[in-house]
């Protein structure tokens, strides 16, 4: 090992315990997570990249 493996290495041994120390204060329940399952869901179901209208208006269309 080289310093900057040490130095690597302290730095995710520093951040493991400072989670550890403030586990409590942690968000929990995030609601981000099925959106974002959602969405790459939805590019695979499309194969393709999906443009912003589809976003933002789905699942029933541009209003006309």
């Amino acid at each position: 090992m080289d310093k900057y493996d040490k130095i690597a290495l302290s730095i995710i041994v520093v951040m493991s315990v400072l989670m550890v120390l403030n586990w409590e204060n942690l968000p929990t329940a995030e609601m981000d997570t099925p959106y974002h399952l959602l969405m790459g869901k939805m590019f695979a179901d499309y194969d393709s990249v999906v443009l912003w209208d589809y976003y933002e208006y789905a699942p029933l269309g541009r209003p006309q």
